[in-house]
């Protein structure tokens, strides 16, 4: 039963890392694991949803993965304009603007750029024009809506919907 539970828990970690809560439940609704906030009574609705995507296509032998969320659990999505000037737009397709919308609870300047790494610098052979690892690199100036990012709170800087960053790259070669 032991060898069981950890199987279960590895599962629930690779299917929903960082989950609030998870409920695992065999086709009856029997609830065989939960971990986190999510009661088990959240079980039955899960089982429901497995049920009813395996009827839209019967042919699929992977089972469904189904993730429920409460609405006081239900993260954010922010909008938001990532501006790129002074030659830091060759890094993105050479699009000066691009709105985005990026999930998150807090979202501050450190996830976009690491949504930025994963997402619009994903094929980018020179992301070091722009980053250090996770970091701006030094000569890349960064502003949030016109202000510079090292008068608020630099990379902690916690974002809006709405908010306009801007990266402006002061590198240039001779």
């Amino acid at each position: 039963m032991a060898d069981r539970e950890e199987i279960l828990r590895n599962v629930m970690d690779e299917v929903s890392p960082g989950a609030v809560g998870v409920v695992v439940a065999d086709s009856t609704g029997l609830v065989i694991s939960s971990r986190g906030t999510m009661g088990k009574e959240s079980a039955a609705m899960g089982t429901q949803l497995i049920s009813l995507a395996a009827e839209l296509d019967p042919r699929e032998r992977k089972p469904p993965v189904i993730q429920l969320q409460s609405e006081s659990e239900r993260m954010t999505e922010t909008s938001l304009t990532l501006e790129f000037t002074g030659g830091s737009e060759f890094l993105v397709g050479n699009q000066k603007m691009h709105q985005v919308s990026i999930s998150g609870e807090e979202l501050t300047i450190r996830s976009v750029l690491i949504w930025l790494k994963e997402n619009l610098l994903k094929n980018c052979d020179r992301i070091d024009l722009l980053l250090e690892g996770d970091a701006v690199r030094p000569g890349v100036l960064v502003l949030v809506n016109d202000t510079d990012w090292e008068l608020l709170d630099e990379e902690k800087t916690v974002l809006k919907n709405g908010d306009r960053v801007t990266f402006i790259s002061t590198l240039h070669g001779g």
